[in-house]
């Protein structure tokens, strides 16, 4: 029995795009099917209850990152995201020129005997000679002419992978990537994310952001388990990154601390407009990062459309997490 997975893994602080990780760490382990994954690290410390500068691992004080983590546990523990039903083994040499995009389309794994047994095919380069009980083999100089061969003997759909624009799309249909626009999304009958850099737009089935001025994530999942647009709680959140105030950095790119800071947070601002394909008559209620409601937001409705903004920089507090409910749910209970 294989057994894969991930034993350490984060996006460190002080990134500036450090909340992404957990979205897209789980969305893609999920694709592949992995057994495991852990992020590293919760804390090193005792007392994790109180308040601590952020560090390059421990998350434990990082509301963002705590909320980023959630959304991606329903990514890869409920299984929101489906492995892919295609199984690519790849020769060691293979592993070095195949490994760019066909991962964030297909499963891939490296060949033994027991993961070829499973794989719809074997990559190979055009020179290796074919290993020991291996498979069918399709033989490639690039990851491009590999992904031709793949579609071409019906192994994977058309079109998962644009290699001039560099965008791919999982073979599920769940997951896209287009690195030059910095956009990413997710979308699964449960839960749906949009990465989105200032000032895009982005849109999913049920989920559609028009982004303000700083990169962003949005995500909208069922807490209660049902299909978003029947589920009766959805968890909505709005993240962007966050620093320690007083932090010094080397330049603008933030990317070497030279002084720590307090243990008192600044959140990048955004505004951005939201809108959820969600009917019924619905509360939407502004959150605290450990989900206790704050106050109640204002939407506009367009038939089963309702928009509103999310602030997260509003003079009623920094809001990255809401929820909504549908009342005529909640009153059955």
């Amino acid at each position: 029995m294989l057994f894969r997975s991930i034993t350490e893994w984060n996006y460190c602080y002080p990134n500036p795009h450090n909340f992404e990780g957990p979205f897209l760490a789980a969305a893609y382990s999920a694709l592949q099917n992995y057994n495991g994954l852990w992020q590293f690290t919760f804390s090193h410390a005792a007392k994790t209850e109180e308040p601590k500068t952020l560090g390059a691992f421990d998350y434990h004080s990082n509301p963002v990152m705590k909320l980023a983590a959630r959304a991606g546990a329903l990514f890869f523990l409920r299984g929101d995201v489906k492995p892919s039903g295609i199984s690519v083994a790849v020769t060691e040499k293979g592993r070095q020129l195949f490994r760019a995009r066909l991962p964030l389309a297909v499963r891939t794994g490296q060949f033994n005997p027991e993961a070829a047994a499973a794989a719809n095919t074997l990559a190979a380069t055009e020179e290796e000679p074919p290993p020991a009980n291996a498979p069918a083999i399709l033989r490639a100089k690039n990851e491009q002419q590999l992904v031709e061969s793949l579609e071409k003997a019906g192994i994977m759909p058309k079109g998962c992978i644009n290699f001039e624009s560099g965008a791919v799309a999982s073979s599920t249909g769940e997951l896209f990537l287009n690195p030059k626009e910095q956009l990413f999304r997710v979308r699964t009958p449960r839960s749906e994310a949009l990465i989105l850099k200032g000032k895009a737009s982005g849109k999913s089935d049920v989920l559609a952001v028009a982004n303000g001025n700083a990169d962003a994530a949005f995500f909208a999942g069922s807490l209660d388990g049902k299909p978003l647009k029947q589920s009766g709680r959805l968890q909505i959140l709005h993240l962007t990154d966050l620093k320690s105030e007083g932090a010094v950095f080397r330049d603008p790119s933030m990317s070497v601390q030279e002084e720590a800071g307090t243990n008192r947070f600044l959140l990048r601002r955004n505004t951005a407009t939201v809108e959820l394909n969600h009917p019924g008559t619905c509360t939407i209620y502004a959150c605290a990062p450990n989900g206790k409601r704050l106050f109640e937001v204002p939407f506009e409705r367009n038939g089963d459309i309702l928009k509103f903004t999310a602030d997260n920089g509003s003079t009623q507090g920094c809001v990255i997490l809401y929820e909504l409910v549908n009342q005529q749910t909640e009153n059955k209970k």
